[in-house]
Formats: structure tokens, sequence, C-alpha cells
């Protein structure tokens, strides 16, 4: 079978009558052939459901009988289509809820529009893989969305797991120390995180949402999806405690550090695709799922993704070599890069902040669902050592 070349596929919407997206898959198909000016287009499989019944992904394989006779490819549709009567897993269905996770969607939309472009620039790395988006759509008028993505599966990104070895962490640990990297900047040398990125590329603003969100690039002022100032219910909902009456201070702590980046904001190991073990080469990964990507440490997601797939004895275990493997990764990626950062000086502020960014989890953790796995006395420890350094 013929290999397909992303860069190669377009996607014409301007041929579609497609003024809104409440349709059902058999429309979704039609839209997708005219779209890619293919022969056929046919139901592949359900991937999952979104979170919270906002929809699901779904793939779809297209054929073009015509001029490739072999050529079998696939895209995934991510098709958000907001419940009329929403039921959290949790019971955290709040209007505020609801709309975090709308807005939500409409970041992810805009973190590919953005990657779309920064991935045609001169320095862009390409061990960063992230899916290429062919095309998204957003209808103001009934909040649904669609998403039309590369399927990672085809380009070479077929494994996923729930769990991994210390040794497994490793690519992925690689690849958020590459995306921190890129996008890192010093506030000292720089007059603000927007300004410093928007200067890495032109966005077209029409295609952007940017109500209360950080311009010009639509993203989250401050990434993660337990960020303090979109989680007051889940903070009142905590028992009283130190770590609750110093919230407010362990986040300031964090927005307040000298380095920032953007984070991907939902790092957990779920929403990384791994290729095949091969003779000769190393493992790859690729992310996707950028809801909550935004500005912030690197360290919110590292501590995020280790605590989504090893056990608590591992993280107790290996955070400090893997800790090692991820400022590696990060200093060589700074190297590639030419950056003036002050490398050291940058290790030693993340550092530092490690055991913030756990508390600042655990934090979330324990409004949200105190009984949850993750609650472990091995959180509750660095969690008590976090606190502790902002007593200092």
């Amino acid at each position: 079978m013929k290999a397909l070349v992303i860069e190669n596929i377009e996607f014409n919407p301007s041929t579609l009558n497609f003024k809104r997206v409440d349709k059902d898959r058999a429309e979704i198909l039609d839209w997708l052939k005219v779209g890619f000016n293919c022969d056929h287009v046919s139901l592949g499989k359900q991937i999952q459901s979104l979170w919270s019944g906002y929809g699901e992904i779904v793939k779809f394989n297209l054929t073009n009988n015509k001029t490739e006779p072999d050529l079998v490819n696939s895209v995934i549709v991510k098709w958000v289509k907001p419940p009329s009567n929403r039921d959290h897993p949790r019971g955290w269905q709040s209007d505020l809820a609801h709309h975090r996770k709308l807005t939500s969607y409409q970041v992810e939309m805009n973190v590919y529009h953005m990657l779309n472009r920064i991935k045609k620039s001169a320095d862009w790395m390409a061990e960063i893989h992230v899916p290429h988006c062919f095309h998204s759509y957003y209808d103001e008028v009934n909040q649904q969305q669609v998403l039309v993505l590369e399927d990672l599966d085809m380009s070479g990104f077929p494994l996923r797991y729930s769990a991994l070895t210390p040794k497994q962490t490793q690519p992925c640990i690689q690849w958020l120390a590459r995306f921190h990297g890129y996008f890192l900047e010093d506030s000292r040398e720089q007059k603000g995180q927007s300004q410093a990125l928007e200067s890495k590329l032109a966005l077209d603003n029409s295609e952007t949402y940017t109500q209360n969100l950080s311009k010009p690039l639509g993203l989250w002022p401050i990434g993660s999806y337990w960020h303090l100032a979109t989680r007051p219910d889940e903070w009142q909902a905590m028992p009283e405690s130190k770590l609750k009456s110093k919230a407010v201070q362990l986040d300031e702590a964090l927005n307040s550090l000298r380095f920032q980046t953007l984070i991907h904001g939902d790092a957990k190991v779920a929403n990384f695709c791994f290729s095949k073990q091969s003779i000769g080469q190393e493992v790859e990964v690729a992310a996707l799922d950028f809801q909550y990507t935004g500005y912030g440490c690197g360290m919110k997601d590292f501590v995020y993704f280790l605590g989504s797939c090893l056990t608590q004895a591992e993280c107790e275990s290996h955070w400090k070599n893997l800790l090692d493997v991820y400022f590696v990764s990060l200093k060589e990626t700074l190297a590639r890069l030419n950056s003036q950062i002050d490398r050291e000086a940058l290790e030693c502020e993340w550092r530092f902040a490690f055991e913030l960014a756990w508390a600042d989890f655990q934090r979330f953790l324990e409004g949200w669902s105190p009984d949850h796995k993750k609650n472990t006395v091995f959180s509750r420890t660095l969690t008590a050592k976090a606190l502790n350094k902002l007593d200092i």
C-alpha cells in the first residue's frame, strides 16, 4: 500500500455546503468525500467518546480509485457535540465546567492552527511529532466543532499504552523537553510571552478564538486543566488544610517563575502515540489532545506525565533519574536552537519548581477526587516539601 504524504493532501472546504456541523455520520462521509475530492469514504471505527459525552473521535477511510488504485488512507475526525443534558462522571457538571470544556476545544483548534504554521519554520524540530490538521470548523450558534486530523496510526505511531516502565517513559519525556525548549522564554529578556511567541509566526486572527484567552494565539493564559483560576469549585471542596490555604501562593509561585514556555497541559500517557520498536531505531512518540495548552512551567507537564503512567513505587524510585533525562534533552534542544537562555539558571529554577508543580496538581486532586489512586503517600510527601519551600 502506498503511504500517504500528508503535506500533499488538501482539504478544500470552499467546495462544501457545510454551514452547520449538527449532522450525522452519513453526512460527514459526504462532507469528507467532497472536501478531499476522493471517490469513496467509509466509516472506520469510533476510537472513543469525548469526556462527559461531549462528542466522539471517529476514524474514516479515504479511497481514490481514479488516480491511485492502491491508495487507501484514513483521517481522524474529532467531532464536538455538547450534550443537552450534562452528566460528569464525578458529578462536576456546573455551568463553569461546561464553559471551560467548550473553551478547551476552541483552544485545541487554535493550537492546531498555530502548529500547522510553525511546523513550516526552518528551526522546527522534526522530532516534535504532532498530527497535521487538515481542516477545522466551529459553529458559534450550536457550539459544535469538527477537527479533521492526520491518522497517527498510518503515520507510524500505532501503539498506545496505559502504563509504562520507567525506561519506556523516556521518549515522552524527551518529546516534552523538546516542545518546552522550542517555546521557552526568559521573562527578563522578553516583554511578554505573547509578543515573543507571536514573533515566531503570523497567525490569521480570523481563525483564532481569543475571547478570554491569551492573545494573539488564543491559548490558555495559564496552561493545564487543573489551573487554580479555572477550578474554584474543586478548591472549595477541599478539606481545610495547609495546602488549601496556600493554594493561591503556590499558584503565584509557579506563574511568576522567570522561565516560562508553552506546556501541553494534559500530558498523560494516553495522549501519546508510540512507534514500533525496530532494530537500530529508537522508539518515537507523537502527542495529541491540546485542549489545555498555554503558558507555564514545564514541570507541570513533567509531573503530570509521571503520575499518569508509573506506580507510586516507580515514581519514588525513578523520578530523579527521569528528571535528569528531561534536563539533558531540554539543554540539547536549546543548543540546537542556538538559544541564548541561561541553561544553568533554567535548570536550577525548574528543579526547585518540581515539587511546587507536583503540589499544584495534588491541590486539584484533593478537591476533585480525594480518593483517586494518584493521591498517594509519595504525592503527599512531595506536597509537604513544596509547602515548606513556600515558607522559606
